[in-house]
């Protein structure tokens, strides 16, 4: 694989079905969130989805997740990650 070939891109559209349809056979316990995801068109609102592609084949991805948690007796801004996942085939 030449990564020079590769890009990160936030998935929209058609494109982001495909990511979801690649985590929900990743991720058996999630299937029906992305089924209904794919079946309503919405993008999953609390995460942003950073993919990786070769061309137009998705080879990971890793998603940032906006989170206030408490930390030391105040509100703190931070980010979690979620939905780190590589195309079977990749791995």
């Amino acid at each position: 694989m030449d990564l020079k070939r590769c890009r990160i891109a936030t998935p929209t559209g058609a494109a982001r079905r495909d990511l979801y349809r690649m985590l929900g056979e990743i991720f058996p316990p999630d299937q029906e969130l992305f089924a209904w995801l794919i079946e309503s068109g919405l993008p999953c609102a609390t995460w942003t989805p950073y993919t990786l592609y070769d061309g137009e084949e998705i080879l990971g991805n890793v998603a940032l997740v906006p989170l206030r948690i408490w930390l030391g007796g105040r509100l703190v801004e931070a980010v979690g990650i979620a939905s780190v996942a590589t195309a079977p085939r990749h791995r």
